[in-house]
């Protein structure tokens, strides 16, 4: 199955997808949720991607 990355808009965190995760968990999939540093003024594009490309991993067969 695949690994859905749930990435909420800026500054978002995981709890936006807390109704999605479970249903696609129910499904086999595999789910990577990401919180977005909001508190941070200075985080910008390039400090969440790297948030999210760390929280997948070494996962394969993405669904973002």
């Amino acid at each position: 199955m695949a690994t859905y990355v749930l990435v909420p808009g800026a500054g978002g965190d995981a709890g936006y997808w807390r109704y999605v995760e479970p249903e696609l968990r129910t499904r086999g999939h595999d789910v990577v949720a990401v919180d977005l540093p909001g508190y941070d003024e200075n985080a910008g594009l390039n400090e969440y991607v790297d948030i999210a490309v760390d929280a997948i991993g070494d996962r394969r067969d993405l669904v973002v």
